[in-house]
């Protein structure tokens, strides 16, 4: 006896067109691709904004010695790391007080992000 065969439905939603966060053409993003462009090269590139290759390796290193010794607690929340989640080389000095060369190790990303919010 044949097996049914079991059809799979996909339901797309279309998201409602809203305003540009910059400009305020309707756009499905939270901005136009001309504010976006606009933006994306005000911010510069990575390197400009401090992020050069100097930082990308050591961020590689990081993770790779995290992939080899996992479980390493987050300097700011203690929970474990894992290669999975989204991660960030945190400055453990304050760049204000010194820390743009100094020891820096990986923290989850919304930690980091979190806690350069409040300097």
């Amino acid at each position: 006896m044949p097996r049914p065969q079991h059809t799979r439905l996909v339901l797309a939603v279309a998201v409602p067109p809203r305003p540009c966060l910059d400009c305020g053409r309707l756009t499905a993003a939270t901005r136009c691709t001309t504010c976006r462009r606009h933006r994306d090269r005000a911010r510069g590139t990575t390197t400009q904004r401090g992020y050069g290759a100097e930082h990308q390796n050591e961020r590689a290193a990081a993770l790779a010695d995290l992939a080899a010794n996992p479980g390493q607690p987050c300097p700011i929340c203690t929970q474990p790391l894992t290669t999975d989640q989204a991660l960030d080389l945190h400055h453990l000095t304050q760049i204000a007080h010194g820390g743009k060369t100094g020891p820096r190790a990986l923290a989850h990303a919304p930690c980091n992000r979190r806690v350069n919010e409040h300097r």
